[in-house]
């Protein structure tokens, strides 16, 4: 396992009080992604700041722009002072290797892969979504266009809970698939759809 992503939303920066010293010996061997949660510039270059300094390193693999879920987060961090200028800068000072985006919005997803300054796309695909919301199609072909990475999340997505349905994990929409056969099996249906990494939470009770 090499690819490792985190962001300050995941436990109110805890994760990464936890995930930066565990990783450090092994900074040089790792691909680390992390994100920002803030639309505005000077938010998202404090948030940066302190992601770097939590997970003891100097720069990060991928940096996203995280849970872009309306076009009024595009319009936000898109536009002159928002956080898109954070990672613009990042990436032409060599902090940021790469700049990407999660979104569960595929209206603004494809306006976001439109622009050509993204790297990846990170957003689910997963059985459940692409075969019965008919959710990630557009968003695939759009980046593929674009020579784009894309992750996928949420690969383990056995069916969706329904409504009053008792819950095993309180954060999760789906109920996740917990045979390691049949976990197997979706994982390989995610990369059939041209997913380039299954990102899996490390808490079974996260809705990643």
């Amino acid at each position: 396992m090499t690819y490792f992503d985190c962001a300050p939303g995941y436990w109110d920066f805890r994760g990464m009080e936890r995930l930066g010293p565990a990783l450090a010996p092994y900074r040089d061997s790792v691909f680390l992604a992390c994100k920002t949660g803030q639309r505005g510039a000077k938010e998202a270059q404090e948030e940066l700041d302190r992601s770097l300094k939590l997970m003891q390193t100097d720069h990060f693999d991928l940096y996203q722009l995280h849970g872009m879920s309306s076009m009024e987060d595009y319009d936000k961090a898109m536009a002159p002072g928002g956080a898109m200028e954070v990672l613009r800068a990042a990436k032409a000072a060599g902090v940021v290797k790469n700049i990407g985006f999660s979104a569960h919005h595929e209206e603004c997803a494809c306006a976001l892969i439109a622009t050509g300054e993204f790297d990846s796309i990170l957003t689910a695909f997963n059985f459940v979504s692409w075969t019965e919301g008919g959710f990630g199609q557009d968003m695939m072909a759009a980046a593929k266009s674009h020579k784009m990475a894309v992750l996928g999340i949420k690969s383990l997505a056995r069916c969706r809970y329904t409504r009053g349905e008792d819950k095993a994990y309180s954060s999760c929409w789906y109920a996740p698939e917990e045979d390691p056969e049949y976990q197997e099996r979706l994982y390989t249906y995610s990369l059939s759809l041209g997913v380039s990494v299954c990102v899996s939470p490390v808490r079974a009770d996260t809705a990643a």
